[in-house]
């Protein structure tokens, strides 16, 4: 039997060489997108492990995708035409058809990419007259039914894709371990203990070419199961902030919330200005959020993590400067100070660059991040080089 038994060795102890991914788990690439782009990257990383989609897989896709676009786009037309008739005005001037598809199929393409997701050829071996055999002697993953015996010859040619992982994979008397990760249960899978494993035919078939082929019924299913226990959360939420649309997503979230709780916030005892002793250094006002740095991120459950971000405020300060040091000033500066008391005078500065060290909490959904809280753990002035 080449499916493995979960209870004798966790799957993510299994050293899988390949993944594959089949139409129905991929569609239009949303599967492989945000956060699960990056587990899927780290693990063939980490894993030495090959990243598939079958060639007759992506032209699937393809299809799926010029269908859905000429659907969308028809919908669209005819909305526009049905508030004409009720008398609105509506002006939505769409790209071409060819143009709609043709950026769609790039988006897919840049999915593809970014989850190291490569095509696997269709085996150029391969004897139709075998696929016939197939066909007619009603082998998985072909189906029978009443009005049509021939249904799977796309799911057949899959198949041997598949099965031609082992041409010239394999080493010696070595298994090559197979993820093969499809939602099509009806057609590659059976059941066992209420989990879609791979049908035995396919699994006997798989076994005689020294494959060990694994069924997962989607890319989740496959990363919370094999890559996510392998792959720390952390790595992933570091790669993925990294990037410049989660950079900025961060940013935008942070700036009015940091302003927010830097005001206020004492700095220092004390500090040099101009040459004087300034003490009680504080936050007075708040400009604006100059820079920021992810520098490590730490897992607390299989969805939460905690980054630690170092982060540059531009920030208005006051102080206090003891009257007798004040009068050793120059006249630029000591016009600038304010009586307090009769021992101090009150100070402030604009445009001062502070460094804050934050602790931000977020929470792994929806393939992406959801940023929940911010803390400042430490806060203070910019250190003079």
């Amino acid at each position: 039997m080449a499916v493995a038994d979960e209870n004798e060795s966790p799957l993510s102890d299994l050293a899988f060489e390949h993944i594959v991914i089949e139409t129905s788990a991929l569609r239009y690439g949303s599967s492989i997108d945000g956060v699960n782009a990056l587990f899927l990257a780290h693990y063939a990383d980490k894993a030495g492990a090959n990243l598939w989609v079958p060639e007759v897989a992506f032209g699937e896709c393809t299809t799926l995708i010029r269908r859905e676009v000429s659907k969308q786009r028809e919908m669209l037309s005819r909305c526009m035409r049905e508030l004409s008739e009720m008398g609105i005005e509506a002006t939505l001037e769409l790209p071409a058809e060819g143009t709609m598809i043709e950026s769609a199929t790039q988006e897919f393409q840049r999915k593809l990419d970014a989850a190291h997701v490569r095509q696997l050829p269709f085996p150029g071996g391969l004897d139709h007259h075998d696929v016939l055999t197939r066909l007619q002697a009603g082998r998985k993953p072909f189906r029978q039914t009443a009005k049509n015996k021939d249904i799977g010859y796309r799911d057949c040619l899959i198949w041997e894709t598949v099965l031609g992982l082992a041409g010239g994979e394999t080493k010696g008397s070595e298994d090559v371990w197979v993820a093969f990760v499809t939602s099509n249960t009806l057609d590659f899978a059976e059941k066992s203990d209420d989990r879609a494993v791979l049908h035995s035919e396919l699994a006997t078939e798989a076994e005689d070419r020294k494959l060990k082929v694994v069924l997962f019924e989607s890319v989740n299913q496959f990363i919370s199961q094999v890559v996510k226990p392998s792959v720390p959360l952390s790595d992933v939420v570091s790669a993925l902030l990294s990037t410049p649309d989660w950079g900025q997503r961060l940013r935008s979230w942070l700036s009015d919330r940091v302003i927010d709780k830097a005001y206020g916030h004492e700095l220092s005892d004390s500090m040099n200005w101009h040459g004087v002793e300034a003490e009680t250094v504080g936050v007075s006002g708040v400009g604006e959020l100059v820079d920021l740095e992810v520098t490590e991120v730490r897992e607390l459950s299989v969805t939460e993590v905690v980054a630690e971000v170092e982060c540059e405020l531009e920030v208005m300060i006051d102080f206090f400067v003891f009257k007798s040091d004040a009068y050793t000033l120059d006249d630029e500066y000591f016009s600038r100070l304010s009586e307090w008391n009769k021992h101090y005078f009150r100070g402030e500065e604009e445009e001062v660059v502070i460094t804050c060290l934050l602790e931000v909490g977020m929470q792994v959904a929806d393939g992406g991040l959801k940023f929940k809280t911010v803390t400042i753990s430490e806060i203070g002035l910019e250190e003079e080089s």
